[in-house]
């Protein structure tokens, strides 16, 4: 009996372990699966900040995206199956971050208030930081700045503070005050001890100081790229970098040197032809020229089918565009879209081939209505005196007006006073004389302002002035010859050229033009755009915001209207940016369809769309067959008669910066 009450004791005490020992199990399993998801959610969310790091500038790589979703997914998951675990509130923060990478910026505001009152002080602040970050994105950029000063002055963690500065300096960026970013981006990888971070910051401030010309500064913070990046792609770009900065510095010491010792080491072989073509740039610095040719022919072979033989042939294109080898030259810049589909340089190379084709089109052109073969103005003689022929000007008028700038004795690039003066019709012969200087304003057009010819330009100009002044482009090339001795620094001969202009034809828009620019006429809503002008000079980038500040103040206004014209001629005209002109241009035919300014920019307009890919070949041929030249009313014409030039790589000599932009309509060029 005692036997049996042993046995089943000894049963339920098997039974309860069993219990036990199970129920463990099963919390045990529990734990394990909720901690399973949640590592899943933050595995996610690695992957995806590593490929948001790695193309950061750029738009968001379609695996980060896939990544933050998943960390959403299982984020969520973590919520609604394991509410009491201790993942909620880390859950809760991956879902805001992610949502806030994928731009959905509401939803992600949510999920911070909502764990910024139920988290702890440390959840806290890191809600705060990312509520003003979702402002920032919102178009509240004041506020996201003040939120993060003032979160600043309540944090002692220096990698928190490192991510702050980070984030504010994003923000000046896109307030455009560079100086202060470049500043808080200083601050932020001194502060943080992450070896990864370092590199993400130091990467950043390298390239906004490289494009901001401050090399000195670049060239800092490349060199810790080097030092902290775990990337060998990275590296290899820092290091070329390198290369290049001290070739825009004219240390070509330096560059030369740097170059031999990269070519030289095997673990920077993807690089060796973007390498070739620094040393190429440096022979062209140095004015070696034939030398410079004769490397681009041998990276052309060396390096077939690549984007480095693409970027060597455009180079060969320019270089022979320069010489005026106009057929070689095309040539060159057909090869480079068969080079490389990925260069970069296809569209300005197609861009070139337009350019190359629509000069060479009015110049048979011109050659058939003149009955002469046309020829090419020729380069400057050695002393830098442009070599041309003499030609006795049509009109006393002419020659008259020419005198008092010092050109009658500077003739056109040929006598194309041979049309037949016995035609009977004198319509028929202002009409052929018409279509001839169309012909020679279009070649000067080209010339001046995408070979970067002026001389030349100024020799097809002084043709229409001494023999055409009877046609329709003859005040245009007074008034544009008149812009180019401008920007020569030619200042005697263009203010002679404005004296004709206004006592000769002082009812003229371009008369109208000249007044404004001297004083003569000026009206109280002028002031503004007055003020931003005079800013031009010292400081384009306050000038820009002024003339962005009109328009932001009412953009339907006459006024804006005005800014918006001017904002797309120094895009264009002064800072070649071809995809900025096209904005304000659009907006101009959007906002202002009934305008002067709207009229005046409508051929540039379309032809800024057809070159930068936007309309077709047979909608320009129409819209060129129905143009006829007008000249608008040139009342929103800024009135400044310097062009600023920055050249940031000069290696490039015969690469003009304004190769980005593209066939100006000079009936509203400005002085």
């Amino acid at each position: 009996m005692d036997e049996k009450i042993k046995y089943s004791l000894k049963i339920k005490q098997i039974k309860y372990y069993l219990v036990f020992f199970f129920t463990g199990i099963i919390i045990f399993c529990s734990g394990c699966a909720y901690f399973n998801t949640f590592y899943n959610a933050r595995r996610y969310f690695e992957e995806g900040e590593k490929a948001r790091l790695e193309n950061i500038g750029g738009s968001l790589p379609s695996s980060a995206k896939n990544a933050y979703k998943s960390v959403i997914d299982k984020s969520i998951l973590t919520l609604n199956k394991y509410p009491q675990s201790k993942y909620v509130l880390p859950a809760m923060l991956l879902i805001g971050k992610s949502r806030y990478h994928l731009g959905e910026y509401t939803q992600a505001e949510n999920m911070f208030r909502q764990l910024e009152q139920e988290g702890a002080a440390e959840y806290q602040q890191e809600s705060q930081y990312w509520l003003a970050l979702t402002k920032w994105k919102s178009g509240k950029l004041q506020p996201a700045l003040d939120d993060l000063h003032t979160l600043y002055d309540q944090i002692n963690d220096n990698q928190f503070l490192a991510k702050i500065h980070l984030s504010v300096a994003e923000i000046y960026l896109e307030i455009e005050k560079t100086d202060q970013a470049l500043a808080s981006l200083k601050k932020a990888a001194d502060l943080t001890k992450d070896r990864s971070e370092k590199d993400q910051i130091y990467y950043r401030l390298s390239t906004l100081a490289f494009d901001q010309q401050e090399y000195d500064r670049a060239l800092f913070a490349y060199r810790n790229v080097i030092k902290y990046t775990m990337v060998k792609k990275r590296k290899e770009e820092a290091n070329l970098q390198i290369v290049r900065v001290y070739r825009l510095k004219e240390d070509f010491k330096q560059a030369s040197k740097k170059i031999k010792d990269l070519l030289a080491d095997g673990d920077f072989e993807t690089v060796h032809g973007d390498l070739e073509l620094e040393l190429v740039k440096i022979f062209l610095d140095q004015g070696e020229e034939g030398m410079a040719k004769t490397r681009l022919e041998t990276i052309t072979n060396d390096y077939k089918k690549t984007e480095v033989s693409a970027e060597a042939f455009y180079l060969l294109g320019e270089n022979t565009l320069n010489n005026r080898e106009f057929e070689e030259a095309l040539t060159h810049f057909e090869q480079v879209s068969t080079e490389s589909r990925k260069s970069e340089f296809i569209k300005i190379s197609k861009r070139r081939i337009k350019e190359i084709n629509a000069y060479q089109s009015a110049r048979n052109e011109l050659s058939e209505l003149t009955g002469e073969k046309t020829v090419v103005p020729p380069l400057l003689d050695e002393s830098g005196i442009e070599k041309t022929t003499k030609v006795d000007s049509l009109r006393s008028f002419s020659k008259h007006n020419l005198a008092k700038i010092g050109l009658s004795d500077e003739a056109g690039e040929f006598d194309s006073t041979n049309v037949d003066s016995n035609e009977a019709n004198s319509q028929s012969l202002l009409l052929k004389q018409n279509q001839i200087a169309e012909k020679l304003y279009s070649l000067g057009e080209l010339d001046a302002f995408h070979f970067d010819r002026s001389d030349s330009a100024i020799v097809h100009l002084q043709n229409i002035i001494e023999n055409y002044p009877d046609t329709d482009l003859y005040l245009k090339s007074l008034f544009t010859l008149r812009f180019l001795f401008f920007e020569r620094g030619d200042t005697t001969k263009g203010e002679n050229l404005e004296d004709i202009l206004l006592e000769q034809f002082p009812e003229s828009e371009f008369s109208l033009v000249i007044r404004k620019r001297k004083g003569l006429e000026e009206g109280a809503q002028d002031n503004f755009l007055r003020d931003a002008e005079q800013l031009w000079d010292q400081d384009q980038e306050a000038s820009l915001h002024e003339y962005k500040s009109i328009i932001a103040a009412d953009s339907t206004s006459a006024l804006a209207a005005r800014a918006v014209y001017f904002l797309a001629h120094r895009y264009d005209y002064y800072i070649h940016n071809a995809d900025s002109a096209l904005k304000y241009y659009e907006m101009i035919q959007h906002l202002h369809p009934e305008s002067e300014q709207a009229s005046a920019s409508k051929s540039r307009y379309s032809t800024l769309k057809y070159l930068l890919g936007e309309d077709s070949d047979e909608e320009i041929k129409i819209e060129k067959q129905s143009y006829v030249p007008k000249q608008f009313s040139l009342d929103s014409i800024s009135l400044d008669i310097y062009r600023s030039i920055s050249r940031r790589d000069t290696a490039l000599k015969f690469v003009k910066q304004d190769s980005l932009t593209l066939p100006i309509d000079t009936s509203v060029i400005v002085p």
